[in-house]
């Protein structure tokens, strides 16, 4: 998938992931997604995760999902 901003900026988010210094700061990119993250080091960090997610999983909705399993465990320890 290719991104196109309105500055100008076009990022192909396919592929590996990867570490992307841009004029506005850090990205992690790569397997369809682009992070935006505050440091080099987030964006390392980042794509370290990124490389062991699986091509068919939703990242979203396992976010979500361990979102909400946290909320869930939390409920029943009150």
């Amino acid at each position: 998938m290719t991104l196109k901003f309105s500055d100008g900026i076009t990022i192909d988010t396919t592929g590996e992931p990867r570490v992307l210094r841009l004029s506005d700061g850090y990205y992690a990119v790569g397997k369809g997604i682009l992070i935006p993250v505050d440091t080099q080091e987030a964006a390392e960090f980042m794509v370290q995760r990124m490389s062991h997610w699986e091509p068919s999983e939703s990242i979203i909705k396992s976010r979500v999902h361990k979102i909400n399993l946290q909320h869930k465990n939390k409920s029943h320890a009150t």
